[in-house]
């Protein structure tokens, strides 16, 4: 039996759940157990099928602290007591493979994965964003790159959800880097409801600069006949003035054009939003991962426009789901909403999320990483 932790800081949130039961699922038929180390965060809905381990200290968000040095500092000392917290966990378990998440820059991890693969137990990692989507000052973020390239140099396999994010990866490693494995990520099911008689979009997700809502307000200028429900809670670290301009800029659009739900939004309130929009809009400006915001959408049976930016362009191209647009481009961006509610393409984009809804089980997923754990665990045959 291969035995395998899968470590993540932020509690089961539903992509975590949905991988591990997927685990549970096909792990026992393919000789592999799997257990998860986390911290506080999202309980899940209903009861997980897999071992849970709830160990790791909170981590306070950056915006909490009354500076960067403080915060950094205050780091240090965190990642220092959770790697200890974790060790001593570890210490009269058989673990053949630890899985980490990547949920934030690895920035002093280098040293926890050489102890790792110093004791024979493979480390493999996720990595949801090669660099960061947001903006901590040129300082923390040549920081954060340098960690980054460093700890994950050290891996015996780093996992992307795209072929695009792997080459973006290699790129960023340089040459002799680790191998390179994409698992493409599952989208998850529910029911879908009819598009509503009204055209309206869906912008949904956190409120952050680098999501490129305004954007999306000034391309509706060139939609009058269109209506945008915008829904999602401002990231905290952003401060007042951003949702300023962007209650300013929805107050110099027609009354009513614009629906604005600046809150975070409860699970339970999920479907019903899918459910009044035709289509959604990620107009993303930066980005350098995978959308969970664009599998949301195609879990709902709804077509998008996104910016062909990270992820995004290569898999709505490859699966036909919608409309890709340059990041940045109001006119393009206005342009390709149009183009996605013509009633031929919106029709076959409709067909295909239902494909791509059928082909893309959770299931599916875990074998793939299954394989991945089998080729690391294969490294250390000669150990």
């Amino acid at each position: 039996m291969l035995d395998v932790c899968m470590f993540t800081l932020g509690g089961q949130h539903s992509y975590i759940q949905a991988l591990c039961s997927g685990l549970a699922e096909v792990g026992p038929s393919h000789g592999v157990r799997t257990c998860l180390v986390t911290g506080p965060g999202p309980a899940p809905t209903g009861s997980p099928s897999y071992h849970v381990e709830t160990i790791l200290p909170r981590q306070i968000p950056v915006h909490d602290y009354k500076s960067r040095l403080h915060w950094l500092c205050s780091r240090l000392v965190y990642l220092r007591r959770r790697r200890r917290i974790f060790e001593r966990w570890l210490r009269g378990r058989h673990v053949d493979v630890v899985h980490f998440q990547q949920d934030a820059a690895p920035l002093f991890e280098t040293g926890l994965f050489r102890a790792l693969r110093r004791d024979g137990i493979g480390v493999a990692v996720t990595i949801h964003d090669i660099v960061t989507n947001r903006r901590y000052g040129r300082i923390l973020e040549a920081l954060a790159r340098r960690a980054s390239r460093a700890a994950w140099r050290e891996c015996d396999a780093l996992c992307v959800h795209s072929e695009g994010l792997g080459n973006q990866l290699s790129e960023f490693l340089g040459a002799g880097h680790p191998p390179i494995h994409v698992t493409p990520i599952a989208i998850s099911s529910v029911p879908v409801r009819p598009a509503p008689a009204e055209d309206t979009l869906l912008f949904f997700g956190i409120l952050h600069p680098y999501k490129g809502l305004d954007v999306l307000l000034r391309a509706m200028q060139r939609l009058p006949g269109l209506r945008l429900i915008i829904a999602g809670r401002p990231e905290p670290s952003i401060g007042m003035d951003y949702m300023n301009q962007i209650r300013n800029m929805i107050a110099m659009l027609p009354e009513g054009q614009v629906e604005l739900h600046d809150r975070f939004i409860p699970e339970e309130e999920v479907a019903g939003l899918f459910a009044r929009a035709s289509l959604v809009v990620i107009p993303y400006t930066v980005f350098s991962s995978q959308s969970g915001v664009l599998h949301t959408a195609l879990g709902h049976g709804r077509p998008v426009v996104v910016s062909d930016i990270g992820a995004m362009g290569e898999s709505v191209r490859r699966w036909g789901v919608g409309e890709v647009v340059p990041p940045g481009d109001v006119a393009g961006l206005a342009s390709g909403i149009e183009r996605a509610l013509t009633p031929a393409r919106y029709a076959a984009a409709v067909e295909a999320s239902a494909r791509v809804r059928n082909e893309s089980t959770w299931a599916r997923m875990a074998q793939a990483t299954i394989e991945v754990y089998r080729t690391v665990r294969e490294g250390y045959g000669s150990h």
